[in-house]
């Protein structure tokens, strides 16, 4: 990730890398001042997705600093799914589902 960020420092070539740079470079930023108070969420969409943060945990080394949760988007990522891949990879972070979307599906206010 590292390396990417140093290619889009050195050219942005479109404003969407520039968008692109700016999350990522935030992103770091924010790492690298977390505390065991602190606590991060993943929000899985794809087992892409699931690969990248799972990637993140390992190099930083996240779940010594602070608490990491992954969650399944919401009709997007199974339950299963995603706990079947976090039990897979050992990662020692907890699952987060949202239980109000469970109770009362996708409506608003609740």
């Amino acid at each position: 990730m590292i390396d990417r960020l140093r290619v889009w420092l050195a050219s942005p070539r479109d404003a969407a890398a520039l968008v692109v740079f700016r999350v990522v470079f935030g992103l770091l930023v924010s790492l690298a001042v977390l505390t065991a108070r602190d606590e991060i969420k993943f929000v899985v969409t794809s087992e892409a997705d699931y690969e990248w943060a799972r990637e993140l945990c390992k190099e930083r080394d996240l779940t010594s600093i602070c608490t990491v949760l992954f969650s399944p988007a919401f009709t997007e990522v199974s339950y299963e799914t995603l706990a079947g891949w976090l039990l897979r990879d050992r990662l020692n972070v907890r699952m987060q589902v949202q239980l109000h979307k469970i109770i009362w599906g996708e409506k608003r206010g609740v």
